[in-house]
């Protein structure tokens, strides 16, 4: 019979089980393996935030990736990087106890090829001809093959398929590099022109001389180069030359006007330009009526148009410092002379003529700075240009003698300063003028023409005595540049014989 007793304790049962149960589900909750990952599209070099969401509170995980690395973990939340494209799976078993719960999920993972962009570094853009040259790549994306092109405008010079080659180039310029990278996924491609400077390890150095740097108008000149280094070419510039300009090594040019000019060099490699300028380093002297130029730059020759080439007596050095540029000039010692044999050129009997010269000295004793015969002295037919005859009125003496009398232009101001003086001396007709620096310094009229040759030779430095065979009166300085006409030249001529200075 059943009573309320009865039903209280059947209640009373049913609620014990009940919580028996529940506390069995609370403290002892069944394990159900689950994870999620931040991201699960990737590529490669990638790495992927794993997270435990089991259920049934674990305490012991063990994760397997793979593909991954990591290739296992026991973290909860564990890093993996993937490294190779694909698809992986994942798998993760959880513990508590000894209950274990497992889950796998294929193709949880999907690595990619990464996006490229090919770049690359060197330590300097500019290096010397045959130093090596690391090319450093730095491109992104993780690429496994590597293309490089070096190249200039003639062409491809070097090619390279390593990561990081080395490379020499031998000859200077300016190159171009293109870097393509690659990997199964695509390709990518960087182009930098001009991006390498090579220079040369001896780079051009622009020089050039002459064998005489005094010509006739109308004359030509061989010029000698004298670069240095790699040059690859040259490109010459003739002031007032036939032709202009030229890219010869050694050209020849004509200077067709009289005048002072200038010439430049540049001596080039493909990268390199040096340039040499010798401002005023070609004389050109005025061609009507030459008789002889002596230029005394580095010898006594005579470029006049009977060469008449004098005979060295004595000591005349041909290195002296001339007095423009680099030439040189003839430097006397006071013992030498210049002996141009006789010579219809010479011999201007009673006609005109004008003799000049560039002089540099500062010894005020009595000097002879050019004789015209006169070996026989006084009364003798002579014309002679002398220094230091006293050191107040005749500083300076033109004479022209002949049997009948002389004519001597006497001149107070000296030239014995240690500077350049040109002293031009003119006889025209009866006539004598002497001019100093391009100015007219003294002027006098003989009362009938001096016949001023006779057969004997014309000195440069002394005067003849004796009879011939003796000198006297030696010069001591430097001359640069004597020039002889058998005319007179007018004052406006002089001037500009002058400013060719």
């Amino acid at each position: 019979m059943i009573n309320k007793y009865t039903i209280i304790t059947c209640c009373c049962f049913l609620v014990a089980v009940s919580c028996s149960i529940e506390d069995e589900l609370r403290f002892d909750p069944p394990l159900e393996a689950a994870f999620e990952a931040d991201r699960r599209q990737i590529k490669v070099g990638d790495t992927v935030t794993f997270r435990d969401v089991s259920e049934g509170l674990p305490s012991q995980w063990s994760w397997i990736f793979e593909g991954g690395s990591p290739e296992t973990s026991f973290a909860h939340s564990p890093i993996a990087i993937y490294e190779t494209v694909g698809s992986y799976a994942v798998t993760l078993e959880v513990r508590r106890e000894n209950k274990v719960a497992t889950v796998t999920i294929p193709d949880f993972i999907t690595v990619g090829y990464q996006d490229l962009v090919a770049d690359f570094t060197t330590e300097s853009v500019t290096v010397p001809a045959g130093d090596p040259v690391r090319f450093t790549d730095a491109s992104a994306g993780m690429p496994e093959f590597w293309q490089w092109e070096f190249y200039n405008a003639a062409g491809t010079v070097a090619t390279s398929d390593e990561q990081h080659p080395e490379v020499v180039f031998a000859r200077p310029g300016i190159y171009g590099v293109r870097l393509t990278v690659s990997h199964p996924g695509g390709s990518h491609t960087v182009v930098r022109e001009e991006y390498l400077t090579v220079i040369s390890a001896n780079p051009p150095q622009a020089d050039f001389t002459v064998g005489i740097a005094g010509i006739v108008a109308g004359g030509t000149v061989t010029f000698q180069n004298r670069s240095q280094g790699d040059v690859s070419g040259w490109r010459w510039t003739f002031e007032g030359g036939s032709p202009a300009t030229s890219t010869e090594e050694n050209p020849t040019v004509v200077y067709p006007a009289p005048g002072r000019y200038a010439v430049t060099l540049e001596a080039y490699d493909e990268i390199t330009t040096d340039t040499k300028t010798k401002e005023g380093y070609i004389l050109v002297v005025p061609s009507d009526g030459l008789v002889a130029y002596y230029p005394l730059d580095g010898g006594g020759t005579d470029l006049g148009p009977s060469a008449l080439h004098p005979s060295i007596i004595g000591n005349v050095a041909f290195n002296g410092q001339g007095r423009v540029g680099g030439g040189t000039a003839a430097q006397f010692n006071g013992s030498g002379l210049l002996l141009v044999a006789d010579h219809p050129a010479f011999n201007f009997g009673t006609g005109d003529f004008t003799i000049s010269c560039w002089l540099n000295t500062s010894n005020t004793g009595r000097m002879t700075i050019w004789n015209e015969s006169g070996a026989n002295a006084g009364g003798d037919n002579q014309a002679w240009l002398r220094l230091g005859d006293n050191v107040t009125d005749r500083k300076i003496r033109f004479c022209v003698e002949d049997g009948s009398g002389s004519t001597i232009l006497n001149i107070a101001d000296g030239v014995a300063d240690g500077q350049w003086h040109q002293v031009v001396c003119v006889r025209e007709g009866r006539v004598s003028r002497v001019y100093v620096d391009g100015v007219l310094v003294r002027e006098g009229t003989a009362p009938a023409s001096r016949n001023v040759s006779s057969e004997q030779p014309f000195k440069i430095g002394a005067q003849e005595t004796g009879g011939g065979g003796s000198y006297t009166n030696h010069y001591n300085g430097l001359l640069d540049d004597f020039l002889v006409y058998g005319r007179a030249l007018s004052g406006q001529e002089v001037k500009a014989l002058f400013d060719l200075r």
